[in-house]
């Protein structure tokens, strides 16, 4: 019954270990994505039609600072989504910002 207890005791400990770290780099990649969609749109500002070529950018970018034993785990798929998602809060955050410019400016021009 100890070594039981103690079996578990240790694989709660890896996977709570394993959780932080996996978080802890999450933000981390969607830190490095977000600074390299940036990177991308000043790259390829003066090219039309190039969300694609940005895109497929960031993604080999990324995949490129994964070392070569973590790359199993971490896939271009992955990837792909990491930065689809992080592009999308993105928008919606100069979205919302915004419309809460064109408010401002619309309150503005009522009152006058």
């Amino acid at each position: 019954m100890q070594i039981f207890i103690e079996t578990v005791k240790w694989c709660a400990m890896l996977l709570l270990g394993g959780g932080a770290l996996y978080f802890h780099y999450n933000d981390r990649l969607k830190a490095k994505t977000s600074a390299l969609i940036l990177q991308a749109e000043q790259q390829y500002q003066d090219v039309t039609k190039a969300g694609g070529q940005k895109f497929s950018w960031v993604v080999e970018s990324l995949y490129a600072m994964i070392p070569l034993l973590l790359r199993p785990l971490v896939t271009r798929a992955f990837l792909e989504e990491l930065v689809q998602s992080v592009f999308d809060n993105i928008q919606e955050y100069a979205k919302l910002q915004l419309d809460r410019l064109l408010g401002q400016t619309t309150k503005e021009q009522s009152e006058n």
